[in-house]
């Protein structure tokens, strides 16, 4: 068992709100998967917070991602705040910030979830 992590490209009619989406489904499509990446869940759940969130355990969670939180997000990965040990893993969350930015560009939105 560990922390599986996800974002996906939702589309604004399946947005309710920040923390919430119509299904609970694997039916939107993933834009990345993280397995075990620690420091960007403990970024996601401070992000959750900063935005109300009260539940106790950050777990099964999604959290939509808005450009500015994708731009703080890049910067904090380029000053390794967001960071793994494999320096490849930066370059992949980089591809995620960007690819993101893009898919909302395009009228749709991003959500985060994990699972533990």
């Amino acid at each position: 068992m560990g922390l599986d992590m996800f974002a996906w490209s939702v589309a604004q009619e399946d947005v309710i709100d920040d923390f919430t989406i119509t299904k609970r489904d694997d039916s939107y499509p993933e834009v990345c998967y993280w397995r075990k990446h620690y420091s960007l869940h403990k970024w996601m759940e401070a992000l959750y917070r900063s935005r109300g969130g009260e539940q106790v355990s950050f777990n099964c969670i999604p959290v939509r991602l808005y450009p500015e939180d994708l731009q703080r997000l890049e910067q904090d990965i380029k000053a390794q705040i967001v960071s793994r040990d494999d320096p490849n893993d930066a370059e992949r969350d980089l591809l995620f910030v960007e690819e993101a930015q893009i898919i909302i560009s395009q009228g749709r939105a991003i959500y985060y979830d994990s699972w533990w």
